[in-house]
This record gives C-alpha cells, structure tokens and sequence, in this order.
C-alpha cells in the first residue's frame, strides 16, 4: 500500500484514497486555531512528526511526500517505528520540495528556565496531577490542550479543561486539531505522545519553559506500542536535541494506582474535577441517566463520569480501596465492585489478555477486601 502525503500550510493531507477498514478514504491533518505559534520551529515540527502520526495508523509500504520532504534523522525514526511493530522498513521518496521550516536552524535559539513546565492537559488525571506536582515544587506550570488527539471523546475532554482552569484561574492554551491517523484508541499510541510533545515545543519557547510533562512509564507492559514505551521516549528527546530543540521530556514512573492513591488523598477536589472517562457525550448521557447513575443512586460518582467504563471503574474502585471518607453504604459500594468485576471478566473473555489491566486488577481487590467481599 502506498500513501501520498502533501503538505500546506500545517496541513497534511493524502492524494490518494487509501483502504481503512472496508473503505477507501483520505486523511488529513491540520491545525485550525489562528492564534497557534506558525514559525519555522512549529512548520518543521508538525510537518515531520505529523508525517509520523498520518503514517503509524497504517504503516504503509510506499510514502511519497508529493511536494516537501523529510529531515533525514526524522525518515530514520520513522522506519525505528516501523521496526518495533514488526513491518519491513517503509520506502520513503519525496517528488519535489524543501524540509518546511528547516531555516530555524540558523536561528538563535532563545533561553529556557528550567523552572516552566508545559503540561499537556487533557483534563484526566495525569494531567491535573502534573499540574498540581509542578506547583507543589515551585515550578511554573502551563496548561495545553489538544483537541481532537483523542477523537471520541475530546468534546468532553475540552468541556472539563476549560472547567478546570476557570476553577484554578489558570491560562489554558488550546490546539485545535484536526484528528490524521486513521486508528483511534490504543492504536494510536504508536506515536501520539511523541506528536504530542512536538505540538508543545512551540508553547515551550514561547514561556521560556524547558519542561513537558508527560504521563509516566510506570505501568509499561509488552503491550504497550512505540511512543508508550520509555527507551523509545528517551530516543525521541535525544533526536530532539540533536535537532536543535533544547527540551526535557519529563515523566513521573509512578504506577496508576500510586498516583489515584496520592490523587484521593491529597487533592480529593481536584480529582473530582477530572475528565477520566472514556466514554462519548450521548453514551455518558445514557450511562448516567438509565444504567449506572440510576442503578447506583446513592453512590458518589464525579460530574463527568458515565460510572460504566474502564476508566471510571478504575477510579470508582480506587476511591473505595483508598479514601476513607467516602459517604456511602458498604451494601452500595459491594453491589459496584461486583459490577466492576463482572464486567472486567467479560471484557476478558470476549477480548482477550489486554483486558487483564493490573492497575484494574490491584484496585479491584483492594475494593473487594474493603467491603468484605
């Protein structure tokens, strides 16, 4: 399969239709908002790690770059993808065109302080606990959220940032993004938290912050893909400097229950205030008001919860394993964590092994063992 790529104005696009699913179809990439940072260092950026993010839903065999190219270091990372998902190294050609933005290299580059931290804020819980960690060492923390990184569900993700940083009144900068890879989900993660970083470059220089903080690599397992696993990240931020961008990758290896264990502990209301649920508005709306919230009245769940998903079931149960001062009967709390345990054992049955979530699997039976079960 071949894919032609072309490039405009921070806008990629496909020539061809290409074969997703039972459909043939383009796919685009774009960044909407005029308020983001269009120079040289942003055009590279997302022209090279874009090309990265359109390619990694799909893989193809043939990449031809219709009128811009690739920095040779970028093609080589690429094909470093390509190589631990077990495909063949892709044939890479550009017809005609410079390397957009390329020219920033001849530029000074300006002072960073270690202090600022740019958080990319998804409004879950990783983000926000970033945020308040970075406050919590004195550092300078700026909020950036991408809309429509995560396509199904980045209306609410949006929603609950900008609920946050109204409640913090805090500057929440946003990147509206027009979603390219043809995968959505955990397919994504072949390169979207490196894309993501390559977003948040721009913001870095613009606060003079050297830091991005990103999500941890503590629950790493064989199944997470390319931009999930720490040596790779540790490759992409030292391509990084040898490309001229000065920046820190930073990361947090705490597991997930450590950091819904500190979360509930130390900052209850700002965890009520997260969007941590993988569910779609109109299902959310539906799981609230006739499956979970109806069924489970007196159970305290957060505003933007659905009550029914992975994510909310994980941090259901770990409220109940770890907060000991949530006000409901232990009759409720057992009826939920039966729920949540059937519903993870057929999830199991009908999916597979990569249901068998040990952040789901630890706060599971802590909750069990709470409620006497």
């Amino acid at each position: 399969m071949e894919m032609q790529i072309v490039y405009e104005d921070f806008e990629l696009k496909t020539k061809n239709r290409v074969l997703i699913g039972n459909k043939e179809q383009r796919i685009s990439l774009s960044i909407r908002n005029k308020d983001y940072l269009y120079d040289e260092k942003s055009e590279f950026l997302f022209s090279q790690f874009g090309t990265m993010h359109m390619v990694s839903g799909l893989l193809p065999e043939k990449i031809t770059l219709v009128n811009y190219k690739l920095e040779k270091r970028v093609g080589d990372f690429i094909k470093r993808m390509y190589k631990t998902s077990g495909k063949p190294f892709p044939k890479i050609i550009s017809r005609r065109g410079d390397i957009p933005g390329i020219s920033y290299l001849k530029q000074e580059v300006p002072p960073l302080d270690d202090k600022g931290v740019i958080v990319p804020f998804s409004s879950g819980k990783d983000s926000v606990y970033h945020f308040l960690n970075a406050l919590k060492n004195k550092q300078s923390p700026h909020l950036v959220h991408i809309r429509n990184l995560n396509i199904s569900c980045c209306s609410e993700e949006k929603k609950y940032a900008e609920k946050y940083a109204a409640w913090k009144k805090v500057r929440l900068d946003m990147v509206h993004l027009k979603n390219g890879t043809p995968r959505n989900g955990f397919e994504t993660m072949k390169s979207r938290d490196m894309f993501l970083v390559a977003l948040m470059i721009p913001y870095a220089f613009q606060y003079g912050a050297r830091n991005i903080a990103i999500e941890g690599f503590g629950d790493e397992t064989d199944f997470d893909l390319f931009s999930g696993q720490e040596k790779y990240m540790r490759e992409f931020n030292q391509l990084l400097y040898a490309l001229g961008f000065l920046i820190d990758i930073v990361w947090d290896d705490k597991k997930e229950w450590e950091i819904l264990e500190i979360m509930i502990r130390e900052y209850p209301l700002d965890l009520a205030h997260t969007n941590s649920c993988f569910s779609y508005p109109l299902l959310k709306d539906r799981m609230q008001k006739k499956i979970f919230w109806s069924k489970y009245p007196r159970f305290p769940f957060y505003e933007a919860q659905c009550g029914g998903c992975f994510k909310c079931f994980i941090i259901n149960l770990a409220r109940i394993a770890f907060d000991k001062k949530l006000r409901c009967s232990k009759k409720v709390l057992g009826r939920y964590v039966l729920r949540a345990e059937k519903w993870l054992t057929e999830k199991i049955r009908k999916k597979g092994s990569h249901y068998e979530d040990p952040t789901f699997l630890f706060v599971l039976r802590l909750a069990k063992e709470k409620v006497g079960l």
